[in-house]
């Protein structure tokens, strides 16, 4: 990791001048009532399973005990605020000079920019233009606000990170002028920044030294905000494909290669301590546990090896993506687990699954999540299924969202059962069978209280860009009118219906503003599977609820199968010549 610049002898100079403006700031300070629990080991006490998301991320939204003020409404005020805690948190040994992220070098601490574009200013890593706002905790999260020259901070603006190489119709980083969408390279990015930052229209590449820390700090956000239970605070999400999210951040890809190449240092860890202890109450995990990047986010995909700078793919989500391995992570007080190897071709999880073989019978979204699902058919063991709240446009499911995966067992999953995704181990709902064995592929599954949609499929052996699906249900809204092939026309409670499912395999629930939805305690549970596809999908058969959630997981289904579900036949050859089969049917729908 490169090293912090040397401080230059005239900022001392300058900033002795402001010693009554300094005490300020450390009286300020003195103010403030340090946080308990905010060593490493005690602070993550409470948790059973890093890897847990719902759990983690709970933690540290009810640990976020402080909010500051982004500027004190008076001058003269001996309230801290954005500026104080940043002159404490980022400047050297004597508080005189303050380091800037994006020019990697140290100021004068004193003073701070007044509007005039003079002095140090204060940057949002997480743009306050994709997500952050101005008015919700977010905005004054110490994580992702660090000190920045103002005009390299106007430079920077509201771009997504990454090299000038990843994303289509960017320039080189000889400073070329191209004539497509990407636009020249310039390197630095400016006068002011450090001498290897670049951007082009659409990314900003920071100092090779401070690539780690902005990293973190946007994996922080990602896990930390999801719009739910706070005001005035989104869904944030960080992937390769952000374009058509006003809440995403990229590129994913670059961001995890910069977590490798630019590990944890002693002074990302320091601060990421003052922060929890002097400022915040809560701290950041991925600094603390850096291995738990790659179960939570995946690996880096890779930019076209042709050159033709076309960047990432997004018109889809599959095939998914592998973790990748930290070398010498610390120890946790419990090991994430890692994304599951297949047990059949990656290209054909399928093993023969249909339309219909699982069904969604309930949803919710009031914290923690959970999506209960019924095996309609015998799941065989070894294959893989999916499930996203990504939109389907008609040709593609978007990637703003997420997708989640699950091996079936050896043994598979008997028709009749119920199973799902329930992974926080202190649910209010019921221990579910294999709630807690998904793992995360891509983005951040979070259903959403203002509505989203679920994607059960898999992936059929010859079609990995196409998913076959299973079901699909969407609440709070109906499905779009026409499939639409235009990624940017759906927001994240929108989506067309899947035009290959038959009728009786989706459900739409509009009927009610709830953010929690269950298949009634009433409603059919004995049947075929075309029988119980059409009670499951006719929406008067579901209830909503804000608050509760009220599926009867211990009422069992009973199957009976259809006159397909044949079990054995014989042939016999009548004399005349005529060859008959005579089938063994065990029920006859």
């Amino acid at each position: 990791r490169g090293s912090i610049p040397a401080i230059p002898a005239t900022a001392t100079i300058i900033a002795s001048l402001s010693s009554t403006s300094l005490l300020v700031s450390c009286q300020q300070k003195q103010q403030l009532q340090q946080h308990s629990k905010c060593d490493v080991s005690s602070y993550y006490s409470t948790i059973s399973n890093l890897s847990n998301r719902n759990e983690l991320h709970t933690h540290i939204k009810n640990t976020h005990r402080t909010s500051l003020p982004y500027t004190s409404s008076s001058s003269s005020s001996n309230t801290p605020d954005v500026w104080t805690a940043l002159s404490s948190l980022d400047t050297d040994q004597t508080g005189q000079n303050i380091f800037l992220v994006y020019s990697n070098k140290y100021v004068p601490t004193i003073p701070h920019d007044a509007g005039t574009c003079e002095h140090w200013n204060r940057e949002h890593v997480w743009p306050r233009s994709r997500g952050v706002g101005e008015s919700g905790v977010d905005n004054t999260d110490l994580h992702h606000v660090r000190p920045v020259d103002c005009n390299v901070n106007s430079a920077r603006g509201n771009l997504y990170f990454g090299s000038c190489s990843s994303v289509v119709g960017a320039g080189g980083s000889d400073g070329g002028n191209d004539s497509d969408d990407g636009g020249s390279c310039t390197t630095p990015a400016h006068s002011e920044a450090a001498i290897d930052t670049q951007k082009n229209k659409h990314t900003f590449l920071p100092p090779a030294n401070q690539r780690g820390d902005v990293a973190r700090a946007i994996f922080y956000m990602d896990l930390r905000y999801d719009g739910e239970d706070e005001d005035n605070v989104e869904n944030l999400v960080v992937t390769d494909c952000p374009e058509g999210n006003d809440n995403a951040m990229g590129y994913l890809s670059q961001l995890l290669a910069w977590h490798v190449e630019d590990p944890v240092d002693e002074l990302e860890k320091k601060r990421n301590d003052s922060i929890c202890r002097d400022w915040q109450g809560n701290r950041n995990p991925f600094i603390d546990h850096p291995e738990l990047v790659s179960s939570y986010f995946g690996s880096p995909r890779q930019l076209p090896e042709d050159g033709s700078s076309s960047g990432y793919d997004c018109s889809s989500t599959l095939p998914p993506p592998a973790p990748v391995s930290m070398p010498n992570s610390p120890s946790s007080p419990s090991t994430p687990s890692t994304t599951p190897a297949a047990t059949s071709d990656e290209s054909d999880s399928c093993l023969g699954m249909e339309y219909g073989d699982i069904a969604i019978i309930g949803m919710k979204s009031s914290d923690p999540d959970a999506v209960f699902l019924l095996a309609l058919a015998d799941l065989p063991g070894g294959s893989v299924i999916y499930m996203s709240d990504n939109a389907w446009t008609g040709s593609s499911l978007k990637s703003n969202e997420g997708v989640l995966r699950l091996d079936i067992p050896k043994g598979g999953i008997a028709q009749g059962s119920i199973f799902g995704y329930d992974p926080s181990s202190s649910s209010s709902t019921t221990t579910l069978t294999l709630g807690d064995s998904w793992s995360k592929i891509s983005g951040n599954f979070a259903l959403s209280g203002s509505g989203d949609n679920v994607m059960i499929y898999c992936v059929q052996k010859g079609d990995t860009t196409s998913p076959q699906f299973l079901f699909a249900a969407l609440y709070r809204n109906d499905w779009s009118s026409s499939e639409n092939t235009d990624l940017s026309s759906f927001s994240t409670n929108e989506s067309a219906r899947p035009g290959r499912l038959p009728d009786n395999c989706s459900v739409s629930l509009v009927d009610g503003k709830h953010k929690n939805w269950w298949y009634q305690e009433g409603a059919m549970r004995q049947g075929n599977k075309s029988e119980l596809l059409n009670s499951i999908s006719d929406r008067s058969h579901w209830s909503g609820d804000d608050a509760s959630f009220d599926l009867n997981v211990d009422t069992e289904f009973q199957m009976n199968r259809g006159i397909m579900d044949i079990t054995s036949s014989f042939w016999f050859i009548h004399p005349a010549g005529l060859a008959l089969a005579f089938l063994y049917v065990d029920h006859v729908s």
